[in-house]
């Protein structure tokens, strides 16, 4: 292998890294926005799991005296 060879190959080599650096990088800007789009429906489903048993306890999850004993009765949690 004589050094223009050996130069263009070292060549290639910097670009496919500079590639995958920036393959990495989108890779990771894509993992954070999805986790963003899901992150308000995982709230959301948790919140309706909460209202649906708290509503099968017979308490209003609309009311701040109902949530309060939800969450002493569940949790322990004190005002």
């Amino acid at each position: 292998m004589n050094h223009l060879e050996r130069f263009q190959i070292m060549d290639e080599v910097a670009i496919l890294k500079h590639n995958v650096r920036d393959l990495q990088e989108q890779l990771n800007r894509a993992h954070k926005r999805i986790a963003e789009l899901l992150e308000p429906s995982i709230e959301s489903l948790e919140e309706q799991l909460i209202r649906k048993v708290m509503l099968s306890r017979g308490l209003d999850p609309n009311n701040s005296e109902d949530i309060k004993e939800y969450w002493r009765d569940y949790h322990g949690i004190e005002d």
